[in-house]
């Protein structure tokens, strides 16, 4: 009966932690990012961020999606991209635009794999979602 009173406390502690809220949200994708763990969408299809304005100094990479759906996200000091890897399939490209703002929302700024121009800048700002495809 003692080792059982005991415990209680014990007990109490573990479930207010679990039921405890955290203080601020966590940003996953840039947490991720951090930890090389992005869930690879398309392993032949990349997309690098970097930290000045003509894609040279590397800040990250990502495997979007190619659904031509909006991906939303937040890379801190991010200021260009580009298509680093395209596996398209037979007779197409992989083509990006770049936003912006959030939601695919704003101005955008599309760049295709083969067709030369392979790196957008927004330096200063950088972008805050994007959209891929094959065509």
């Amino acid at each position: 009966m003692r080792f059982f009173l005991s415990a209680i406390p014990f007990a109490a502690c573990a479930l207010a932690a679990v039921l405890a809220e955290p203080a601020e949200p966590i940003n996953l994708t840039e947490r991720d990012a951090a930890l090389d763990e992005l869930a690879p969408r398309d392993n032949g299809f990349k997309i690098n961020y970097y930290t000045d304005g003509g894609c040279t100094d590397y800040l990250v990479s990502i495997f979007p999606f190619t659904d031509d759906s909006c991906y939303g996200y937040q890379f801190t000091g991010d200021n260009s991209a580009n298509i680093a890897n395209c596996d398209a399939p037979s007779g197409s490209d992989c083509v990006c635009t770049f936003f912006v703002q959030d939601n695919c929302q704003g101005a955008g700024q599309s760049i295709g794999y083969s067709s030369g121009a392979d790196c957008t800048s927004n330096f200063g700002r950088g972008f805050l979602s994007m959209r891929c495809t094959y065509l």
